[in-house]
């Protein structure tokens, strides 16, 4: 788990120009890193048979004492921080998906300044553990939808309930709050408030195609607290009122 790691120094922060083609053998790395790239640009790590990715949109955790060979598929700026752990996250190598790719290298440029620039070891190393804590949740394709699916059943089923709360979603799956959202967004690329009212308004024009149910019940049956947040919300949703929803599918005008 990227979020036990113990860090006991950081050896080298910098970032390679690599040209398309290069192919670059690594003989028993003499310590842990994590690279990635700085906008376009593809590394492919070849260890025992298997290909790690490291892109734009992946960064690929780098084993002390591995043997490997680099491969450049496209040309690029990829950075790379190198360091000693007393308790090393994995042993092996793992490619981590980066969703908010734009955040990540942000907090690598903090890195570098603090570490190259200001030579401040510490600031450097808090940075660091930031780092690898933002990646956490996301660390060698976990399954994040696999292991919240008790947690979205359960929301499927109380989506409608007012009284809804992430702290009851993150009950479901035993991990705190905190983690539950960084998990949540991970898996859905949303905020599990966003989410619930999105099925809210998916549910709420089910309601609104058909006939029979007034505009008022509508907003009770999808877990809204009244009929003029209803309203608002389903306006921002879809640009049109729930009245004038129903209206363009012909339904009663309630």
């Amino acid at each position: 788990m990227l979020e036990d790691t113990i860090i006991s120094s950081i050896n080298e922060v910098f970032t390679v120009p690599v040209p398309r083609g290069r192919r670059t053998p690594m003989q028993q790395r003499p310590q842990y890193g994590l690279s990635f790239c700085l906008g376009e640009g593809r590394i492919i790590y070849h260890h025992e048979g298997k290909e790690y990715l490291s892109d734009k949109d992946h960064a690929v955790w780098l084993p002390m004492g591995a043997s490997y060979l680099l491969e450049c598929r496209e040309s690029g700026h990829f950075p790379l921080i190198n360091f000693s752990c007393t308790v090393p996250a994995f042993t092996d190598f793992r490619s981590i998906s980066l969703p908010h790719a734009d955040s990540f290298l942000r907090r690598y440029e903090t890195l570098k300044e603090l570490y190259l620039f200001h030579h401040r070891y510490a600031g450097a190393m808090s940075v660091l553990y930031d780092l690898l804590s933002s990646l956490a949740p996301l660390e060698g394709e976990r399954g994040e939808q696999s292991i919240l699916s008790p947690a979205m059943r359960y929301l499927e089923a109380h989506y409608a309930d007012q009284g809804l709360t992430n702290s009851t979603l993150a009950a479901q799956v035993h991990i705190s709050e905190v983690y539950f959202r960084r998990l949540f967004r991970a898996a859905y690329h949303t905020t599990p408030r966003q989410y619930v009212l999105d099925l809210r308004i998916k549910h709420a024009r089910e309601l609104l195609a058909g006939d029979t149910v007034s505009v008022t019940r509508v907003a009770e049956l999808c877990g809204f607290s009244g009929v003029y947040h209803f309203c608002r919300a389903f306006r921002e949703a879809t640009g049109q009122t729930p009245t004038e929803y129903r209206r363009s599918r012909g339904g009663i005008h309630i």
